[in-house]
């Protein structure tokens, strides 16, 4: 399991906040912030957007570092099928201050970013994946 801690990101538009990169979260969870802007309704407990909808959402720019990156819709919508109803997900999950974090970034992030993990200096690199 690789983890690393990142002092403060800025979700542009959004908010500054403390998150955590983790390889084991398929989601990024703690968006409540984003959730709450979507158009969005519930199919049995999960947030769902239209799926003819993803290029009309937002980007999230999350600035790490000084460097922007940037989410679409085509990044952070889970495409899940037919079982909710023509609906997608977005890979976000709210959370409630997990350990004090605001978010943990999962594989919707990482997905998008290649991540290398430099453990023995405490630092992360990104770059973006080939896709």
């Amino acid at each position: 399991m690789y983890r690393l801690f990142v002092t403060v990101i800025t979700v542009i538009n959004f908010a500054s906040i403390n998150a955590e990169l983790h390889r084991n979260f398929t989601d990024v969870f703690g968006g409540e912030l984003i959730l709450g802007g979507i158009d969005s309704s519930h199919y049995e407990g999960e947030f769902t957007v239209d799926c003819n909808e993803i290029s009309n959402l937002p980007d999230i720019n999350f600035v790490i570092g000084g460097k922007t990156f940037r989410l679409t819709g085509q990044d952070y919508i889970l495409k899940l099928g037919a079982e909710l109803g023509g609906n997608c997900i977005p890979g976000f999950q709210a959370v409630t201050q997990l350990d004090g974090l605001d978010w943990i970034l999962g594989e919707v992030f990482i997905g998008r970013y290649y991540t290398e993990f430099d453990m023995g200096n405490n630092r992360v690199g990104f770059a973006l994946a080939r896709i």
